[in-house]
């Protein structure tokens, strides 16, 4: 069974220290041959400022240059769409009359 990388972690190495995503993938998924916690990854774009919009072709991308296979890295841009859909921003409006 392949260890699970944290999400938060892999963003963070990202937006803190200014590694490019396929390069830690890279390292993560093809050479370690660890699994990565998308949703916690996710979940901490969203709280960084980062859209989903933004983030997922940022994964899609990344994934593509750090040569995951092809089939996995389809499933895990499905399965993070997925995650989008079944957890939306919910942003309340107020009144403004």
């Amino acid at each position: 069974m392949s260890k699970v990388f944290s999400g938060e972690k892999l963003f963070e190495l990202k937006a803190t220290h200014g590694l490019p995503l396929d390069v830690s993938l890279s390292e993560i998924m093809v050479k370690a041959g660890h699994r990565v916690n998308w949703p916690e990854f996710l979940e901490t774009a969203r709280k960084n400022g980062r859209w989903d919009f933004q983030t997922i072709p940022d994964i899609e991308v990344a994934l593509m240059d750090a040569e995951v296979d092809r089939l996995i890295a389809s499933e895990i841009v499905a399965r993070c769409k997925e995650w989008v859909v079944a957890n939306p921003i919910i942003e309340v409006l107020h009144d403004r009359t």
